[in-house]
C-alpha cells in the first residue's frame, strides 16, 4: 500500500515546543514556530533527502479581513549550511498563504499551516537556519539547528521516523497528516509512526518496536518478523494500548536481519503533556506549588484535596478559568504569562534552589520584567549586587549576592497586597 503525506490546515492540533530543554521539566516551551527535519534516501545513491516540514500557528501571523474570509500571508527561507554555519549548501525560498472564515482560528496557536519542502545533499553536519516573514507586519521569527545527513548505502537502512498525528485508508492507498511537534497528550492510547526501510534485496527481517519513558524504561516492546522486497518499503505502525504519564519520550525501531544481526535502528523523540492544559505544564502537582505567588495557602489546598490525579487538574483548571480576562477565546492570557514568568525564573535564577523558589523568581513572577536592572558584579571592596527598578510601581529592590556562587538575596522584603501579582 503506497503511502502519502497530507499537508493543510491544521486546527486545533497539540503544538509543543522542539527547541532547548527547560531546566525545569515542569514545562514544554511553546517556540514561535515548529519545525522538523527528518532523513530519507534519494534516487542519487550518494546523497540524501532531507524532508523539512514547517508548522506555523496561526496567532503568528496578521490576518486581513477579505470580503467573508480572513487571509494572511508569510515566506519562508530555509538555508542549510555547511556546519561551520557560513558554506551554503542550499537554500529555498517560498510564500505560504492561509485563508479561513473562522475568526475566532485567526487569533489560535492551536491552529497551524504545515509545509513541506526537501533538499537533496551529500551525507553530512549541517546547519540550518528557517526564517519566516509575515508579508503585512515584516514580523520575522528565525530557528535554527545542526542536524546529521546520513548515508543510505548499506544493504539495509532505515529513514528517520514520522510520528503522524491521523490517516485515513482510501482506495489509492494511505495519507497521513504529520505531527510535527511532536507532542501528543497523556491520555493517547495509540502512537502511528511512519518510517521506510531500504534494501538491496529482499529480506526476511525482524523489527523490534520499543517505547521508552522519561526513566529511559520500556513502556512498550513487540518484535514483527516481516518479509520485504528489495528497494523502498513504507512502513506504517501504531504503537496501541499505551498509558502515558507527563514526561518525554524515545520511540525506538531495531531492525534485525534474518540471522538476528543488528543491521540498523532509528529512535524518535517525543513528549507526553498533561491533558487539559494549553501545553505548557508537564508535572501537575508542581505546578500547584508554583501558584504561591497568585493564589492564598487556602485556595492552593482546597486544589490539592483532590484525591486522585483527575480531581486535582479539574480543581486547578477551575481555578485558573475564574481567572481568564477573555472567556470568548481559547487562550487564557493570565495562565500563559503567570507560567511563563515561572519559566523564565528557572531558566535564569536557578542555582542551588529552583529559579521560582528564590528571591529574583518571587519578584519577576509577581511583578513582571524590571524597567531596568542595574548590575554591579565586579565592584571593588563591595559584594555583586543587583538594582532592579519598577518605574510604574515607583519602586526599586536591591538583590546581593553573598556567598559569591549568584546566589542573590532581596534585602527589603516584598510586603503587603501590592505586590500581589501583577499582570
Amino acid at each position: 500500500m503506497r503511502i502519502f503525506i497530507y499537508l493543510a490546515l491544521l486546527l486545533a492540533l497539540p503544538l509543543a515546543a522542539q527547541q532547548n530543554k527547560p531546566v525545569d521539566d515542569t514545562f514544554q516551551r511553546n517556540p514561535d514556530f515548529y519545525f522538523e527535519l527528518l532523513n530519507y534516501s534519494a534516487s542519487d545513491t550518494a546523497k540524501a533527502r532531507v524532508d523539512l516540514f514547517i508548522n506555523m500557528p496561526f496567532d503568528k501571523v496578521k490576518f486581513i479581513k477579505y470580503g467573508e474570509s480572513f487571509k494572511a500571508e508569510y515566506s519562508v527561507t530555509a538555508s542549510m549550511y555547511a556546519e561551520d554555519k557560513k558554506t551554503l549548501i542550499s537554500e529555498r525560498v517560498w510564500s505560504e498563504k492561509i485563508e479561513t472564515k473562522n475568526f475566532d482560528q485567526t487569533i489560535s496557536s492551536k491552529n497551524a499551516n504545515v509545509s513541506l519542502k526537501s533538499f537533496v545533499v551529500a551525507p553530512q553536519n549541517v546547519f540550518v537556519r528557517i526564517v519566516i516573514e509575515d508579508k503585512d507586519t515584516r514580523k520575522e521569527y528565525a530557528a535554527e539547528r545542526f542536524f546529521t545527513v546520513r548515508k543510505f548505502d548499506a544493504p539495509i537502512t532505515v529513514s528517520d521516523i514520522l510520528i503522524v498525528n491521523s490517516s485515513k485508508t482510501g482506495n489509492v492507498g494511505r495519507t497521513i497528516v504529520p505531527n510535527i511537534s511532536k507532542t501528543i497528550d497523556t491520555d493517547l492510547k495509540a502512537l502511528p509512526v511512519f518510517y521506510e526501510i531500504y534494501l538491496k534485496k529482499p529480506e526476511k527481517l525482524f523489527v523490534r518496536y520499543n517505547i521508552l519513558g522519561p526513566d529511559e524504561k520500556a513502556v512498550y516492546s513487540r518484535i514483527l518478523e516481516v518479509e520485504l522486497p528489495a528497494g523502498r518499503n513504507q512502513m506504517y505502525y501504531e504503537f496501541d494500548s499505551l498509558a502515558f504519564t507527563a514526561g518525554d519520550y524515545n520511540a525506538v525501531v531495531t531492525i534485525n536481519d534474518d540471522e538476528y544481526n543488528l543491521a540498523a535502528s532509528v529512535s524518535k523523540s517525543f513528549s507526553s503533556l498533561l491533558v487539559g492544559l494549553p501545553f505548557i505544564i508537564k508535572n501537575l502537582d508542581k505546578a500547584i506549588d508554583q501558584m504561591i505567588y497568585i493564589a492564598t495557602a487556602s485556595e492552593i489546598d482546597v486544589i490539592k484535596e483532590g484525591k486522585t490525579y483527575q480531581e486535582r487538574l479539574e480543581n486547578f483548571l477551575n481555578w485558573w478559568k475564574k481567572k481568564d480576562p477573555t472567556d470568548n477565546t481559547q487562550e487564557n492570557e493570565v495562565f500563559n504569562e503567570y507560567y511563563r514568568r515561572v519559566e523564565y525564573s528557572n531558566r535564569n535564577f536557578t542555582h542551588y534552589t529552583e529559579g521560582w523558589r528564590t528571591d529574583m523568581g518571587m519578584v519577576y513572577i509577581i511583578l513582571g520584567a524590571p524597567s531596568n536592572i542595574d548590575r554591579h558584579p565586579f565592584d571593588y571592596d563591595r559584594k555583586p549586587y543587583e538594582i532592579w527598578e519598577y518605574y510604574e510601581l515607583n519602586r526599586r529592590f536591591v538583590f546581593v549576592d553573598n556567598t559569591g556562587f549568584g546566589d542573590y538575596r532581596l534585602t527589603t522584603p516584598l510586603y503587603g497586597d501590592t505586590y500581589r501579582y501583577r499582570q
